[in-house]
C-alpha cells in the first residue's frame, strides 16, 4: 500500500486516499475496496479537492461528463450514500451548502502529502541540503503508482489536475537528478537523464544536468553533443539560443571544470527494499534534535555508528528517531534488532533473522551451536547486497559476540550501515560514538518562563501532562521542577517516572522524595558511576514506595516477559504469603504507581517496563526464589497451552488465537525454562507444551518457530526415547521443516518415502496428543502419494469427533483433487464443510472453501467460486494468517481474470507480489503471482508488458534449481511463460519452457498441475502446426483435471483458435484426448508427443 512508505505520518485511526494512480483507500489496518466506476470516481474528485468543498454541479460534470442522468441530484446522493457505506463512516463526506467535501486535512491525501514533499525537498535543495532533498524527494516519487486520477472519468477538471500533477513529477524528478549531481551520483542519473532528453527535448536544465552528468563521468564530447543538439533543437523550433545557465554549463564543460567523479556501485536488488519493521512514536521525542543529527552525519560518512549513555538516557528512542528518518535513503529499509530479550549469543542471529522477517528455518538445528554458526552465515549471505540499516538495540549484554557479528557482516556487506545502542562501545575498527547527554537543564533560580523552554522540563511537564491536566510550571512550582530535573541529572527515564507520580503526589513532594531517597544521584559526576546504578537508582527510588506486599508481587511479575492477565498473575504469583485473591487490587495499585502500565482489549493485561522487570528478577534472585518463581510461571503456560489448543478447533477459535498471540512470549519462555530443567518430568512437559502450541503455529504460519522449539523440545527428550509422544513430535518436525522449506532440496522419491513410513508408524502409536494430530498420518499419506495409505489414515479409530471426521473427509477431498476425480472431492468438500460450519471453525471452513472455490470454477460456475474464495478470504483474515490469505488472493484474483475483472484481480496479485527471493519463506506463492501478473498483462492486451514478465520468470525458477517442494510454482510459472512466448511468437522459446515444465509438473503427480501444463503444450503444438495434436492434448488436460473447465480464457482462446483450424474435427480429436486412461492422457502431453519433434 502507499501508505506504508510513510510510516509515521499516518493515525490507524484515519482515511486515507490514494489518487496517484488508481484509486486506494485505507482506514484503520486495512484497505476499503470503493467498488464501482462511479463511486471511485466520486472519492477522487473529492480528494483531490479536499479537504474544501465541491459543488453539486462540479461532481455531476465529473462524473456525467456530457451525459448528466434525469434526476442528477438524487443520483449524486445515491453514490454518495454508497460511498459513506464503503468508508464505514458517514461523517466522512459531509454535506455542506451547495455540494460536498471529504473530511480528511491534506496529509490524508497522497497527492497533498506528495506536493509537500517536493516543496520541501526543493527548500533543501536551495538550501544546499543535497542529501536531505534526496530523501525527501525520494519519499514524494514513491507514491506514485500510476497515472493519477486513474478511476477520474475524461473532463475538464481531471486533465488539468493530471497535467498539475504530470507537471510536479517531472519538476521533482528534475529536483532529485539536481540533489544527486550534488552528492557526486552522476552515473546513476544518466540513463534516467537521457530518457528525461529524449521526451522532453527543449527543457533547457535537464540538457544542461545532462551535461554536467556526462562530464563528471569522463565524456567530455558526449556532453558537447548534448549542447550542440538542444541549440540546433532550439534555433530550429524557437528560433532561440540556449539561455545563460546552459551556457556557463558548456563552458564549464570545453574548459574541462567539471571534474571527474570516482565510480559509484549501483544499488543492486534486494528482499529487503524499501521495508522495515520500526513503529510509530507514542510520543514525541524532546530534546535530542543535535543527537539526530550527529549520528545521521555520522552515518553519511561513516558504516557503524555506536549510541552510548547511561541507562535511561534514552538510547533506543532516538535510535529508532534516527532510523525513521533515515528510512528514505535506505533502499533496503531500516531494521530494528532488539536484543532485550536475547539471553545468550546464539540467539543474535536468529533474532536478527526475525527482526529482518526472513524467518530463515534453515538456522534452526536441533544443535544450538549449529543454529547460531547457520544464521549468521545466512544473514551474511542476505545482507552481502543490501543497501540498509540495522538498528542494534541494547547490545551492553552480548557486546563481545554482537562486536563480532558486527564485524564480520560489516566487512562482508559493503553498503551496510549499523546504528547499535550499548552501555559501552562496541569496541571495533571504524566505529564512531556518539555520547547521549542529559536533557538540557535550567539554572538554579530559573523562572517559571524560563524553565519552560529547557528539554529536562518540556519532558517533565508533556509526560505529567499526560497523567494530570492540572500540572504546569508555575511560580509557585517551579523551583521543585527544577530540582526534580537537575537531582535526577536530566535522564528522561527518571523524569518519565517522576512525572508519573503526579497522579498520586504534588511536585512539590516528589522534590523531597527524591532528596531522601536519591543519594546516589546528589553527589559527584553523573558520568563517574557505573551505568547500572543509575537505572537502579532510579529503580530502587519506585521500589521503595511500594509497601511490602506489592513489592513482593512486583518481583514475581517480573518473570512474564510477556507481561500477564489478573487470572494469570493469581495463579503464578499467589500463595500464603501473598494470597491470590488480593492480586487483582495490587496489581491497580503498582499501575497507579507507574510499576505497571495496562494494555486494553478483551482482556487487561498488565505489563512491566523492562528495566523495572530485570531489576524485579534480579530482587528474586538475591532472595532465593527466582526459580521457584519461574518454574510457577512455566507450569502454569504448560496448562494454559494444555487448556486453550482444544479451543482452537471451535467457535471460540479467534480468542484463543488472541490469548495465544498475547502470551507468545511467556509460553517461548515456558518451554526453554522446562527443556533447561535437571527434572526428568519438566523435560516431558516442555515437549508437550509444543505439541499442544502446534496447531496454533500451523493455522498462523509460524513455521520458523514451531521448527525451532520442537527442536528444543525433541533435544531435551533425547535420552528418553519411551516418551509416547516422540513419534508425534517427530511427525510434526518432518511436516513442519516441510512446510519451512527445510530439506526441501532432498530427491522427491525419499522424501515421499521417509513421509510414508513415519505415517505407517504414526498408525500403530499410542494415542495422539491432541486432536488434531489425527490429520497427521493423513497430511504424510498425501505425501507419499499413496492412496491406500491415505484411505487407512482416514479411517483410523482417532477420529471420533466432529472437528477430526470433517479435517479428515477435507484431506481425501485434496488427494481426490490430486487424482483427477471431482465427483469424489465435492461429496467430501460437503462433509467437510458442513462439519466445520457446525463447529464454527474459521480455518477449516476457509481451507474447503478454497477447495471447492476452485472446483466449481473448473466445472464452469465462476461466480460461485469466487464467492467462495471471496467468504474464504475473509475468514482467512479473521484468522490472520498473512501466507494463507496470500494465496487465497492469488487464486481469487485467477478467478477475477476467468471472469473477465482483470482491474480487480491486478489489484488483488499487486497486494501479495513481492519482489522474488529464493532464500525467503513464500517463494512458490510469489512465483505464483508473478506468473499471474504475466497473464494478467496478456489477457488486457500487454504483450511486451507479458514479455517482460515471462523473461523475468524464467530467471526466478530457475535460479531456484529443481526443488521438489516448489514443483508446483514452477510447473504453473513454466506454462505461463510458454503461453506468453507462443502469443509472442517466440515459438522456440515455448518449446523449450514446455520441455522444460513436462517433468517438473510430473514430479509433483498432482493431476490438475500436470492439467495446467498440459494446456501450455496444446498451444505450443498449435503453434509448431499441429492443431490437430493440440485438441487431442487439451481433452487429455480435461481428463488429467477432471473437467472440461470452460471458463478458464486461456482454455477458451485456444478453442476458438483450434475451431477455426480443424473445424467439425476439432471435437473428435478433443473427445479422443477424453477419452484416454491418465498414463495415455500423461503421454498425450508429453512434449516429445504432441510437437512431433
Amino acid at each position: 500500500m502507499i501508505f506504508r512508505s510513510l510510516s509515521g505520518l499516518w493515525d490507524s485511526d484515519e482515511v486515507y486516499v490514494g489518487i496517484l494512480g488508481p484509486l486506494q483507500v485505507q482506514a484503520g489496518d486495512g484497505p476499503v475496496p470503493i467498488a464501482g466506476t462511479r463511486l471511485r470516481a466520486l472519492l477522487t474528485r473529492l480528494a483531490v479537492a479536499a479537504p474544501e468543498p465541491v459543488s453539486v454541479a462540479e461532481l455531476v460534470q465529473a462524473l456525467w461528463p456530457g451525459e448528466p442522468p434525469g434526476d442528477p441530484t438524487n443520483a449524486l446522493q445515491s453514490l454518495v450514500s454508497r460511498v459513506r457505506r464503503a468508508l464505514g463512516d458517514a461523517a466522512r463526506i459531509e454535506q455542506v451548502p451547495g455540494g460536498y467535501r471529504l473530511t480528511v486535512e491534506g496529509a490524508e491525501v497522497d497527492a497533498a502529502v506528495f506536493g509537500e514533499l517536493v516543496a520541501t525537498g526543493r527548500r533543501e535543495l536551495q538550501r544546499d541540503r543535497p542529501a536531505q532533498a534526496q530523501d525527501l524527494l525520494t519519499r514524494a516519487l514513491s507514491l506514485w503508482r500510476g497515472e493519477p486520477l486513474a478511476d477520474a472519468a475524461d473532463g475538464p477538471y481531471a486533465t488539468a489536475t493530471r497535467a498539475r500533477l504530470q507537471e510536479l513529477r517531472l519538476d521533482a524528478q528534475v529536483d532529485l537528478i539536481e540533489a544527486q549531481l550534488r552528492l557526486g551520483r552522476s552515473a546513476d542519473v544518466i540513463a534516467d537523464l537521457e530518457q528525461l532528453v529524449a521526451t522532453h527535448p527543449l527543457r533547457e536544465r535537464l540538457a544542461a544536468q545532462l551535461m554536467r552528468a556526462l562530464a563528471a563521468t569522463g565524456r567530455q564530447a558526449d556532453a558537447l553533443a548534448v549542447y550542440e543538439r538542444l541549440r540546433d533543437r532550439l534555433a530550429g523550433e524557437l528560433g532561440v539560443d540556449p539561455g545563460a545557465d546552459t551556457q556557463s554549463v558548456h563552458l564549464a564543460v570545453l574548459r574541462g571544470e567539471i571534474a571527474a567523479e570516482p565510480a559509484v556501485a549501483p544499488a543492486a536488488n534486494n528482499p529487503l527494499r524499501r521495508r522495515t519493521n520500526l513503529r510509530a512514536p507514542l510520543t514525541r521525542l524532546i530534546g535530542r534534535d543535535a543527537q539526530v543529527r550527529r549520528i545521521t552525519d555520522l552515518l553519511a560518512d561513516g558504516r557503524l555508528v555506536t549510541v552510548v549513555g547511561p541507562g535511561g538516557a534514552g538510547k533506543t528512542r532516538l535510535a529508532q528517531e534516527v532510523g525513521r528518518t533515515d528510512a528514505a535513503a535506505r533502499p533496503d529499509g531500516v531494521w530494528l534488532v532488539e536484543l532485550a530479550s536475547v539471553t545468550e549469543p546464539k540467539g543474535i542471529g536468529p533474532a536478527m533473522i526475525g527482526a529482518l522477517g526472513l524467518l530463515d528455518t534453515r538456522a534452526v538445528d536441533r544443535r544450538s551451536d549449529r543454529a547460531a554458526r547457520d544464521s549468521i552465515e545466512y544473514l551474511i549471505d542476505v545482507l552481502a547486497e543490501a543497501d540498509c540499516l540495522l538498528v542494534l538495540d541494547n547490545c551492553e549484554h552480548l557486546v563481545a559476540a554482537v562486536a563480532d557479528l558486527v564485524d564480520a557482516l560489516l566487512a562482508a556487506s559493503p553498503r551496510l550501515r549499523v546504528l547499535a545502542t550499548s552501555r559501552e562501545p562496541l569496541g571495533i575498527v571504524g566505529e564512531s560514538l556518539c555520547l547521549v547527554p542529559p536533557l538540557g537543564l535550567p539554572p538554579v533560580g530559573a523562572t517559571a518562563a524560563e524553565a519552560a523552554g529547557y528539554p529536562a522540563v518540556r519532558l517533565l511537564v508533556e509526560r505529567g501532562h499526560a497523567v494530570t491536566s492540572e500540572f504546569e510550571v508555575s511560580p509557585a512550582t517551579v523551583e521543585a521542577v527544577v530540582e526534580i530535573v537537575r537531582r535526577l541529572d536530566g535522564l528522561p527515564l527518571a523524569i518519565e517516572l517522576a512525572a508519573a507520580r503526579l497522579r498520586v503526589m504534588p511536585v512539590g513532594e516528589i522534590a523531597a522524595r527524591l532528596s531522601d531517597r536519591f543519594r546516589l544521584l546528589t553527589g559527584g559526576s553523573r558520568t563517574a558511576l557505573p551505568r547500572h546504578r543509575t537505572l537502579r537508582a532510579v529503580v530502587e527510588w519506585s521500589w521503595e514506595l511500594l509497601r511490602p506486599a506489592e513489592r513482593l508481587l512486583a518481583e514475581r511479575l517480573a518473570v512474564f516477559p510477556a507481561g500477564a492477565t489478573p487470572a494469570a498473575a493469581a495463579a503464578v504469583c499467589g500463595d500464603a504469603r501473598l494470597p491470590g485473591t488480593d492480586v487483582a487490587d495490587l496489581m491497580l495499585s503498582l499501575v497507579d504507581k507507574s510499576l505497571l502500565t495496562v494494555t486494553g482489549g478483551s482482556v487487561v493485561r498488565y505489563r512491566m517496563l523492562e528495566t523495572i522487570r530485570e531489576y524485579g528478577v534480579e530482587r528474586l534472585a538475591d532472595r532465593g526464589e527466582a526459580a521457584a518463581a519461574r518454574a510457577a510461571h512455566a507450569r502454569y503456560y504448560a496448562a494454559l497451552a494444555g487448556r486453550t489448543d482444544p479451543l482452537l478447533r471451535t467457535g471460540e477459535q479467534l480468542a484463543a488465537i488472541a490469548a495465544l498471540n498475547d502470551e507468545r512470549d511467556n509460553i517461548v519462555a515456558a518451554v526453554h525454562y522446562l527443556a533447561d530443567s535437571a527434572d526428568p518430568a519438566d523435560r516431558r512437559a516442555a515437549l508437550a507444551l509444543v505439541l499442544h502450541m502446534s496447531w496454533y503455529w500451523q493455522m498462523t504460519g509460524a513455521t520458523a518457530e514451531a521448527s525451532g522449539l520442537l527442536a528444543v523440545a525433541m533435544a531435551a527428550t533425547a535420552d528418553d526415547e519411551q516418551d509416547p509422544l516422540r513419534p508425534w513430535a517427530q511427525a510434526l518436525l518432518t511436516l513442519v521443516d516441510t512446510f519451512a522449506g527445510v530439506g526441501a532440496s532432498s530427491a522427491m522419491a525419499d522424501f515421499r518415502a521417509e513421509s510414508g513410513r513415519i505415517a505407517r508408524a504414526l498408525l500403530t502409536a499410542g494415542p495422539p496428543p491432541s486432536s488434531w494430530f489425527a490429520m497427521v498420518p493423513t497430511m504424510l499419506a498425501l505425501f507419499a502419494n499413496d492412496a491406500d495409505l491415505v484411505a487407512q489414515a482416514a479411517a483410523s479409530s482417532w477420529a471420533t469427533d466432529p472437528w477430526t471426521r470433517a479435517a479428515l473427509a477435507m484431506g481425501r477431498a485434496l488427494f481426490a483433487e490430486n487424482e483427477g476425480r471431482p465427483a469424489d472431492m465435492r461429496a467430501d468438500i460437503d462433509l467437510a464443510l458442513a462439519g466445520f460450519e457446525a463447529i464454527g471453525d474459521r480455518w477449516g471452513q476457509s481451507s474447503v472453501l478454497s477447495s471447492r472455490g476452485n472446483l466449481r470454477a473448473t466445472s464452469g460456475d465462476i461466480d460461485g467460486g469466487i464467492a467462495d474464495y471471496e467468504r474464504a478470504l475473509t475468514l482467512s483474515r479473521e484468522l490472520g494468517a498473512a501466507e494463507d490469505e496470500a494465496m487465497i488472493q492469488l487464486r481469487l484474483a485467477g478467478l477475477l481474470m476467468r471472469a473477465g475483472d482483470l482491474r480487480r484481480a491486478q489489484d488483488l496479485v499487486a497486494q501479495v507480489h513481492d519482489p522474488l527471493d529464493e532464500r525467503t519463506p513464500g517463494f512458490d506463492r510469489r512465483l505464483f503471482a508473478a506468473g499471474m501478473q504475466a497473464m494478467i498483462s496478456l489477457l488486457a492486451g500487454d504483450l511486451a508488458g507479458a514479455q517482460a514478465q515471462a523473461t523475468q520468470l524464467r530467471g526466478d525458477w530457475q535460479r531456484r534449481g529443481a526443488d521438489p517442494l516448489q514443483s508446483h510454482a514452477v510447473a504453473f510459472v513454466v506454462a505461463a511463460t510458454a503461453v506468453v512466448a507462443v502469443h509472442a511468437g517466440d515459438v522456440d522459446t515455448a518449446v523449450a519452457d514446455v520441455r522444460t515444465g513436462y517433468p517438473i509438473a510430473l514430479r509433483t503427480e498432482d493431476m490438475p498441475v500436470v492439467a495446467t501444463l498440459g494446456v501450455a503444450v496444446a498451444w505450443v503444438a498449435a503453434a509448431v502446426g499441429h492443431p490437430d495434436r493440440a485438441a487431442v492434448a487439451l481433452g487429455a488436460s480435461a481428463r488429467l483435471r477432471g473437467s472440461d473447465d470452460p471458463g478458464d480464457p486461456v482454455v477458451a482462446r485456444l478453442i476458438a483458435r483450434l475451431r477455426g483450424d480443424l473445424g467439425e474435427a476439432y471435437a473428435e480429436h478433443y473427445g479422443r484426448g477424453g477419452a484416454l486412461t491418465r498414463a495415455g492422457a500423461v503421454e498425450a502431453i508429453d512434449p516429445d508427443h504432441a510437437l512431433g519433434r
